[in-house]
């Protein structure tokens, strides 16, 4: 049986009053686990769960897949509708979106299987 390797962690030094917040945020549920992206050392925060409406609505021109290509990390490809349904309950995987804490049109999200 060949070894598993650990997936490597990021080393941030942060401020104690960041650590504190990001501490006490409540944690979001997902299939494989929280990933908190940070921005400049910085945690951004969750957003919550998108379907593709919440992309459609929150894409500067209404475009939904190509905000969604540009925020997911590493996005499969194909299109989006192959596994991501216009609603929460339409869903094949879960999409996890944050927000810079500084820029409210940064996104970055990452996904998981259901």
């Amino acid at each position: 049986m060949d070894a598993v390797k650990p997936t490597p962690w990021k080393e941030y030094e942060l401020d104690s009053s960041v650590m504190f917040e990001l501490l006490r945020t409540p944690t979001y549920s997902t299939s494989q686990g929280e990933q908190w992206p940070f921005e400049g050392g910085v945690p951004m925060i969750y957003v919550g769960r998108w379907a593709q409406a919440e992309f459609d609505t929150n894409a500067p021109d209404g475009r939904g897949e190509q905000l969604f290509r540009t925020v997911v990390d590493s996005p499969p490809p194909g299109p989006w509708s192959d596994w991501l349904g216009p609603t929460l309950r339409d869903h094949g995987i879960g999409v996890y979106v944050f927000r810079s804490p500084r820029t409210a049109a940064t996104w970055k999200a990452h996904y998981d299987l259901d």
